[in-house]
């Protein structure tokens, strides 16, 4: 066995541990650098971890011991960078895909914990920058996450809900993606706003929205809870409040999409007669287009010369589609 180094819990228990396995751990690797620790004889002085507790420390011990020998972290991150890619969702698949790849057998044992231990051992592995253990725990989390709906997930972590019924309610997308959401986001659509409040009374059934997946139907959610919520004012006389030119950095960056997504958030925005989504992506097609000839137009948004007139979206949406068109090409004008 090499060097020895003494470690202390928060509850004052002491464990000797081997100095090449506890230097698994950033912490205390920068705390015995600290210490002008020179490796060469056992440490008297013990390293106290006060946010780490006694029956956690143990467990953390056995994995560094267990892993003592593993290839340094700075080499994975050499194989790991010449993997990466550009895109962010596809740059998330590649990192879950490494880290599953390296749980071992022995690693979903020593994880296989109740759920109060296991979130220990996550904050214990932040707290000592122990990556590698941090990233297999986390990653334990999201398999236990995997494919449940809000309510499942609250059930499974024991996590309490601050919104009531009244408070939220669910929509399902086309393609059967349930969304759980709160009241005041779903009302930014006029027409969701109708629906409910033609309730009665509140209702188990989620609202249904046809023809608008899941993908596109996230986004449009997502949006919607970044925006401010605007007094009941007149249509018109809110846009006039709006500064055509000026958009939010969040604004420019979600509508920074490919043409065929911008004009689907268009078409959401006047189906489902969401006024802020509709104005902000018509501003933000205008400003695209704006100065622009028209053969620099049809580049952009990848028109062919012998393209038809594009088919409208069938979108669920209003029995008015007529009223619709007009207000899309008044939120067009008020941004040209």
């Amino acid at each position: 066995m090499g060097c020895l180094v003494n470690v202390v819990s928060g509850d004052g228990k002491v464990f000797e541990v081997d100095l090449k396995a506890i230097q698994l751990s950033k912490t205390v690797k920068t705390m015995l650098e600290g210490l002008c620790f020179d490796g060469e004889q056992n440490i008297v002085e013990a390293i106290p971890l006060p946010n780490v507790c006694s029956a956690v420390l143990e467990k953390i011990l056995l994995y560094c011991e267990h892993h003592k020998n593993d290839v340094p972290e700075e080499e994975k991150n050499v194989k790991m960078k010449e993997e990466e890619t550009n895109n962010e969702e596809e740059q998330i698949n590649v990192n879950c895909k490494q880290v599953e790849e390296k749980m071992s057998e022995w690693d979903s044992e020593f994880l296989d914990v109740e759920q109060s231990t296991l979130f220990e051992i996550i904050l214990a592995a932040n707290y000592l920058e122990i990556k590698s253990l941090l990233d297999i725990a986390c990653l334990s989390v999201a398999k236990m996450m995997k494919g449940k709906s809000a309510e499942e997930i609250r059930r499974t972590f024991n996590i309490k809900n601050d919104f009531t019924p009244e408070e939220e309610e669910q929509v399902v997308s086309s393609d059967g993606v349930v969304f759980e959401a709160e009241l005041s986001i779903l009302k930014k659509s006029r027409v969701i706003k109708e629906l409910l409040e033609k309730e009665t009374s509140s209702v188990d059934s989620a609202i249904n929205i046809e023809s608008i997946t899941g993908d596109l139907l996230g986004k449009v959610l997502l949006y919607c809870a970044n925006q401010p919520v605007y007094e009941n004012k007149p249509r018109v006389n809110r846009r006039l409040e709006r500064t055509p030119d000026v958009m939010s950095s969040f604004d420019m960056e979600f509508f920074n999409v490919d043409p065929e997504t911008l004009f689907n958030l268009i078409s959401v925005g006047i189906a489902l007669k969401i006024d802020c989504l509709l104005e902000n992506s018509s501003k933000y097609a205008a400003h695209l287009i704006r100065g622009k000839t028209g053969e620099d137009i049809r580049q952009l948004l990848e028109i062919s010369l012998d393209e038809q007139t594009s088919k409208e979206p069938d979108f669920l949406i209003s029995d008015d589609e007529e009223e619709q068109q007009k207000e899309a090409e008044q939120d067009v004008e008020m941004v040209n």
